[in-house]
C-alpha cells in the first residue's frame, strides 16, 4: 500500500506484540489464533481530492463495494474552503455525501470523486419530501449495497431541535434509497397507499453472505447498548416486510421486529463486521463510549449472527497534541482496503473534541496481524 503524508497529518507507529489467546479450539482461540504485530495510526484522510468537492470537514466514512470501486457515505459535510494558513472557511454544510474511491486509486489518503452539484461543491444525494425542509431536516447516511442492479442507500432522517452544540437533533425515522449509479441522485422507496417511507431497520453495515444480506444495526435492548441483525434476500430489500431479525439460538429468526435479541452488548454508537480470510473470522469494530473515550473494539466470530466473542482486541487512538477527545465513534472497517488476504485490516474512526463544534475529518488506522511460529 503507498502512504503519502499531506500538510497537517501525522503518521505514529506502535508496535505490540498482544498474543490474544492461548491453547486450542474456538472458544479459546476467538481469532483464530492470530495476533496483532503492528498498529498504524495515519491520520485523517482529507487531502486534495476533498478540497475540489468543496469539503473542509466531515464525519462518517463507511464504505461498500458498488461497480467500478467502493462508495463512501458521510454525515455532517461542511462546506468551503481551506486558505493558506490553513483556517477554515465555511460556506455551507451538508447532511449527507457520498463520494466513489475507484478501483485502483490511491489509497491512502483516499482518492474520492465526490457527487456534486452545479457549482462543484459536494451535495445531499437525497432529495426532502414533502413537510421536510432545510436546514429544519436533513438526512444521515447509514449502510449500503449494490444489488439487483442498483445502489442502494439506507438514511436516518433528522430534525434539528432547539438545543445547542452538537446535540440539537431527533432522529424522525430510517429509510432505503436507490440510484441507478453509485454517484447520482437517490430516490427514496415508499410503499403502500400512504407512501410510508420508514423501513424498520437502520444498518450501520450490510455483509453479503450465501443467500442474504445481513444488516447490523446498534440498538439498546431496555437500558442495555448492544447490536441487533437482520437479514433480507437481495431481490427483496424494498420490501420493509420481507426484513427477519436475530432471536438466537443459532440461526434462528422471526419476521417480527419487536423479538429480536441483542447479537452482543456493550456496544455505542455504531457497528461495523466485515470477513477476514486471514484469521477465518468475522469482524466486528465498535466505537467507544465516555468511559472510555479513545477506544476502539474488536470481537470475533465464525457466522454472521455469531456468537459474537467478548472483545479480543481494544485499540486506544492516540490523542492530539494540546487538545482533548471526548469521544471516537464512527469506527468502520474497510474490507475493500484489507491486504495480504485480511493480514492488514483498515478501518477508519472519527472523533469527537472537547469544545464546541471542533470540526474533523474522519482517520485511518491498520491493523497487521500474523500467527505465532509454528501455527498454521
Amino acid at each position: 500500500m503507498t502512504r503519502r503524508m499531506h500538510p497537517g497529518m501525522v503518521l505514529t507507529l506502535i508496535f505490540t506484540a498482544a498474543l490474544l489467546s492461548t491453547g486450542c479450539g474456538h472458544a479459546r482461540h476467538p481469532l483464530g489464533g492470530v495476533r496483532l504485530t503492528r498498529t498504524e495510526f495515519l491520520g485523517e484522510i482529507w487531502n486534495e481530492t476533498s478540497a475540489a468537492g468543496g469539503v473542509v470537514a466531515q464525519d462518517g466514512g463507511l464504505a461498500w463495494p458498488v461497480p467500478g470501486g467502493a462508495l463512501w457515505a458521510f454525515g455532517d459535510t461542511f462546506l468551503g474552503t481551506v486558505d493558506s494558513d490553513g483556517d477554515r472557511i465555511i460556506r455551507g454544510m451538508a447532511g449527507t455525501t457520498i463520494a466513489l474511491h475507484e478501483s485502483g486509486a490511491r489509497r491512502f489518503p483516499p482518492a474520492l470523486r465526490y457527487w456534486t452539484d452545479s457549482s462543484g461543491r459536494a451535495a445531499m444525494p437525497i432529495p426532502l419530501g414533502p413537510g421536510e425542509s432545510s436546514p429544519e431536516h436533513r438526512f444521515w447516511p447509514l449502510a449500503g449495497v449494490a444489488a439487483n442492479g442498483k445502489c442502494y442507500l439506507f438514511y436516518s432522517l433528522i430534525e434539528r431541535t432547539a438545543g445547542e452544540g452538537p446535540w440539537n437533533f431527533r432522529g424522525l425515522g430510517d429509510g432505503l434509497a436507490w440510484s441507478r449509479g453509485p454517484l447520482g441522485m437517490y430516490e427514496r422507496v415508499r410503499h403502500g397507499a400512504s407512501e410510508e417511507w420508514r423501513f424498520p431497520v437502520a444498518p450501520s453495515q450490510i455483509v453479503e453472505s450465501g443467500e442474504w444480506l445481513w444488516l447490523y444495526e446498534a440498538r439498546a435492548a431496555g437500558s442495555v447498548p448492544g447490536a441487533v441483525l437482520a437479514r433480507v434476500r437481495p431481490r427483496d430489500i424494498e420490501d420493509p416486510g420481507a426484513y427477519e431479525f436475530w432471536t438466537g439460538p443459532g440461526e434462528t429468526f422471526s419476521p417480527h421486529r419487536d423479538e429480536a435479541r441483542l447479537i452482543a452488548e456493550n456496544i455505542h454508537g455504531q457497528v461495523s463486521v466485515a470477513w477476514n480470510p486471514f484469521a477465518q473470522r468475522y469482524l466486528m469494530a465498535t466505537s467507544s463510549d465516555f468511559t472510555a473515550p479513545r477506544t476502539i473494539r474488536l470481537r470475533a466470530a465464525r457466522e454472521p449472527w455469531g456468537p459474537w466473542s467478548e472483545p479480543v482486541l481494544e485499540i486506544e487512538v492516540p490523542e492530539r497534541e494540546g487538545q482533548t477527545t471526548t469521544l471516537v465513534y464512527c469506527t468502520y472497517l474497510h474490507p475493500e482496503l484489507f491486504e495480504l488476504d485480511g493480514r492488514r485490516v483498515v478501518l477508519t474512526h472519527c472523533r469527537m473534541l472537547s469544545g464546541e463544534w471542533e470540526l474533523t475529518n474522519p482517520e485511518m488506522t491498520v491493523l497487521t496481524f500474523d500467527r505465532p511460529r509454528g501455527e498454521p
